[in-house]
């Protein structure tokens, strides 16, 4: 997300700080939902599989290094779908809030939305058969959508912490994000 503010350079950003250590993030889906979070493991698997975390890792980021060390998947997965069940049949409804560029933010016109994570969803949705819908949702409000089974999933940046491993299921790691601080110049 800094890249994308530091990549103008005309925007006065400059980073002042890095962390060593990517901030694991994943998906989260309700407590209990385990069918659906083991088919996801295994659709995301085949993404980094088929080289296509690495190809939208390139497009957003411009580099396959926020996925390069997450995930080795070395055999390619077995997508069981037979226990595949959503809020919705034939549709996966994705929770996500659409303002956090480059993960995912609207397009100039506003209409449309775009990035790392709304390409994930889609690319999802191809494997699994599903249409996916996404659900833009504000944070604050994001976790109650999942309770209240707005959505069968949420796929916005979600860090996996003890704290909501407690009260959600989340996925493994599906990138990694390095934590900085960017200031005006």
């Amino acid at each position: 997300v800094a890249g994308y503010y530091l990549a103008d350079a005309d925007a006065g950003y400059k980073k002042v700080w890095t962390n060593s250590e990517g901030e694991p993030i994943g998906m989260c889906l309700k407590k209990g939902n385990t069918d659906l979070e083991a088919i996801l493991e295994a659709a995301i698997d085949t993404l980094y599989y088929n080289g296509t975390m690495a190809e939208l890792s390139k497009k957003h980021f411009g580099s396959e290094d926020d996925v390069k060390d997450v995930r080795t998947v070395t055999e390619e997965p077995v997508l069981d779908l037979s226990a595949l069940k959503t809020i919705q049949e034939g549709k996966l409804l994705v929770g996500m809030e659409i303002g956090y560029p480059p993960m995912e933010y609207m397009d100039e016109s506003g209409l449309t939305p775009l990035g790392f994570d709304v390409d994930l969803s889609y690319e999802l949705g191809k494997l699994l058969g599903l249409e996916v819908e996404l659900v833009n949702t504000a944070w604050d409000g994001i976790f109650a959508g999942l309770d209240k089974e707005q959505y069968d999933v949420i796929i916005s940046s979600v860090s996996i912490t003890p704290e909501r491993q407690e009260v959600y299921e989340l996925t493994e790691p599906y990138i990694a994000n390095a934590l900085c601080i960017v200031v005006k110049e």
